[in-house]
């Protein structure tokens, strides 16, 4: 009998809020209805449509690829506006010009161009899916703030119902990354004097593959300050797990500049020594981060507005700080 009054209690305290779930989409829906500028603008985001945007975004991304643990490596921490604009057509392909500029107080302008083309599935009723192709551009390649990722293929599929949507992302990334280190320096001995000149150019070549699990939940709101307005927020929860591997050249050169003065003369010679290493990790396939993103997202009309913060952990051993921090703040505007 307490067996069968739980099941009893429990199919009344279901119905009771099925019934109350109804009851709040039916009051949106109706909500909706008095407003139909507005629901025609939340249907055409979900419907195949063609469309242009222009956007500015600002944030501290460097490199901008979609790999969460490689835009994690970037040692700097500095304001990147972006720029951009997008053509997507009503077949789900779309196509997107980048500029990145570094605004610093030791250094300024253009550092970097992005294009992509993408694709997205929109129109399925239970899964949505994405998958893109970007190159990245870098005029300078000894820029330490360009990114060391030229090509990055991406793809990724959801779930588009339940309150909380499970999603799985895989990317391919692949490019060259340049460094060069220059010592200047002298010794003396005696009335001698040796000055020493060292530059090591260095060739690293990257491939990394990622793999990043996530569960979502999107928060919705209509008619915030007039009827023609709509306001959402998208926590997610993401591991990524990674298999990165590299390999390094390295290209020295040496000058000696031996002066010495005797009588009033001053002799001078040089000579260049030149040496070439090879260095390589094949890597392993390991979890490599933990992340939160939080993404909003306001619109009025055709023009919106998205702040977000992304928060990544790094989970193995390190000596260095574990968590990075992202954030991003886009202005744009729909034709």
């Amino acid at each position: 009998m307490p067996f069968i009054k739980t099941i009893g209690i429990s199919f009344l305290f279901f119905t009771v809020n099925g019934f109350g779930q109804a009851n709040q989409d039916k009051r949106i829906l109706d909500s909706l209805r008095r407003h139909d500028y507005l629901l025609k603008m939340i249907e055409s985001m979900y419907s195949p449509t063609s469309y242009f945007t222009v956007e500015i975004g600002a944030g501290n991304k460097l490199f901008g690829v979609r790999n969460n643990s490689l835009n994690a490596l970037q040692s700097e921490n500095k304001l990147i506006l972006t720029p951009s604009s997008t053509y997507y057509h009503k077949s789900g392909f779309g196509i997107n010009a980048t500029a990145y500029l570094l605004c610093d107080q030791n250094k300024k302008g253009l550092y970097q161009y992005s294009f992509s083309t993408s694709y997205d599935y929109l129109t399925g009723n239970t899964l949505g899916a994405t998958a893109s192709y970007t190159w990245y551009f870098v005029p300078n390649k000894y820029d330490p703030s360009a990114s060391p990722i030229q090509h990055d293929l991406y793809a990724a599929v959801r779930l588009k119902r339940g309150w909380v949507r499970p999603g799985l992302s895989v990317n391919y990334s692949m490019g060259n990354y340049y460094e060069t280190v220059k010592i200047d320096t002298t010794l003396s001995k005696q009335n001698e004097t040796v000055r020493i000149q060292f530059v090591d150019t260095i060739k690293a070549k990257l491939n990394s593959f990622g793999l990043t699990g996530k569960v979502e939940h999107t928060f919705k709101y209509y008619g915030i300050f007039n009827g023609k307005d709509a306001f959402n927020f998208t926590t997610q929860l993401l591991v990524n797990v990674d298999y990165n591997t590299y390999k390094v050249n390295h290209n020295s050169t040496t000058n000696y500049y031996n002066t010495f003065t005797k009588k009033k003369r001053k002799r001078t010679f040089s000579s260049t020594q030149s040496e070439t290493s090879l260095q390589s990790d094949n890597g392993t396939f390991d979890a490599q981060s933990a992340g939160f993103n939080l993404i909003a997202n306001y619109l009025s009309g055709n023009f919106n507005i998205s702040p977000g913060i992304y928060l990544d952990y790094y989970l193995p051993a390190t000596g260095t700080k574990r968590l990075t921090q992202f954030i991003n703040f886009v202005i744009g505007y729909r034709f």
